[in-house]
């Protein structure tokens, strides 16, 4: 069990983090600047003040509170100061030993962070490792009590099955679709929209894969999308002006370039791919949504995929197929009338997207079988995530039920 004044040094350092973040905000967008836009740098600071100030109340609903576990943490590839607080800082709680790895495209900036804010001072308990996934999961992840993934399904397999002793948490990434329907708020859905796409230069896993579009207003929408692209500046980070930049993994460029050439009959609007800069110019394409087949594509880049519809039931379809399905995480629809409440794997957004609901301290994702879940040996619930729950309610039962 936690001991109380362990607890309460815990807060404290949470409490002067978000302070430091604050005092330091300036300097940390610089920082943070150089590997993606200045807004979103603005954005994740946000994000980690309020999760840090937000613990006490997220810790209020816990019931064992132990504090002896080890811990691994698989690091996804965005936003590492707000990841380093949510997969690492608020889950050292529990923990006297928190293995934390990057991949190796973040380490520099993680490096730069951690010293900047003196973080193994504030949290010792939290351990940066530099090392292979292989190395990684020999060294620290084979005998840790708790791991947390983040990144993709096939990936997460892989370590669990070689941890099968320990508590397995997986936050992934789902197609999180919109649909823009008749009645809808037309500039509310083309402004949601378009933040959702060019978050962080698209590189986002709770970023829009599909966007159906009822066929009454597409031609509006669309002209909103384009008219909103036409302002966007494309360049390199540590411009604070500019508003989409380098793709942080290059092959994911490579695999949108093929991408773009099968579907070349639907680009509306063919925004340039410099492979060279690892650049994805904001890019639209239209179908009808009869025309889509197959499963959708993971863009991690500014792409807007629209399918036209004329009738709700041709979106539900879609909705329930597997390939949405299984990674279902949020719907978000723009409508005056309430909607899909049929749709039971997903967690519903009416007139809202996921950068508007999303929280620190909050459950995060839906109910796809491989979008997220908790585990133990071959016990599995796919639900929306909260770290500390997940940790509390294992350990206050020491088993996972359905």
């Amino acid at each position: 069990m936690m001991h109380m004044n362990k607890y309460e040094s815990f807060l404290k350092q949470a409490a002067k983090l978000a302070d430091l973040l604050e005092n330091q905000k300036d300097n940390l967008i610089a920082m943070l600047g150089e590997y993606e836009p200045y807004d979103t740098a603005s954005d994740e600071i946000e994000r980690s003040i309020t999760a840090l100030r937000g613990v006490n109340v997220e810790f209020s609903n816990l019931s064992s509170k132990v504090d002896d576990l080890s811990i691994c943490t698989f690091m996804p590839l965005n936003l590492p100061l707000y990841s380093l607080v949510l997969f690492a800082i608020i889950p050292g709680a529990f923990s006297e030993k928190v293995y934390v790895r990057f991949p190796e495209i973040m380490r520099d900036i993680t490096k730069i962070i951690s010293e900047t804010l003196d973080i193994t001072s504030l949290f010792p308990a939290i351990k940066i490792k530099n090392s292979s996934r292989a190395t990684f999961i020999e060294l620290y992840a084979k005998t840790a009590d708790v791991i947390l993934f983040t990144g993709k399904y096939k990936n997460a397999l892989i370590v669990q099955e070689q941890c099968p002793n320990a508590l397995f948490i997986f936050n992934g990434g789902g197609v999180n679709p919109v649909v823009v329907c008749e009645d809808a708020d037309v500039d509310l859905a083309t402004n949601k929209v378009f933040e959702m796409r060019t978050f962080n230069s698209g590189q986002d896993c709770a970023g829009s894969d599909a966007i159906f579009v009822h066929s009454n207003i597409a031609d509006e929408f669309i002209k909103g999308i384009e008219q909103k692209i036409s302002s966007v500046k494309v360049g390199s980070y540590g411009d604070p002006s500019v508003d989409v930049g380098p793709i942080l993994k290059r092959e994911y460029v490579e695999q949108i370039t093929g991408y773009l050439a099968s579907e070349s009959q639907n680009v509306r609007l063919l925004g340039k791919v410099d492979i060279e800069k690892s650049i994805v110019h904001p890019t639209v394409l239209v179908k009808n949504i009869n025309e889509h087949t197959g499963g959708f594509h993971e863009f991690f880049a500014p792409i807007f995929y629209i399918l036209v519809f004329e009738h709700d039931h041709e979106v539900t379809q879609q909705l329930i197929t597997r390939e949405i399905s299984d990674y279902s995480m949020y719907l978000s629809y723009f409508s005056s009338q309430d909607r899909f409440s049929h749709i039971t794997s997903v967690k519903l957004l009416k007139n809202s997207i996921v950068n508007d609901v999303e929280q620190g301290n909050k459950e995060y994702g839906g109910y796809g079988s491989k979008a997220n879940f908790v585990a133990f040996g071959k016990d599995r619930i796919c639900r929306p995530i909260l770290i500390s729950r997940e940790i509390d309610n294992f350990y206050l039962e020491e088993k996972i039920t359905n």
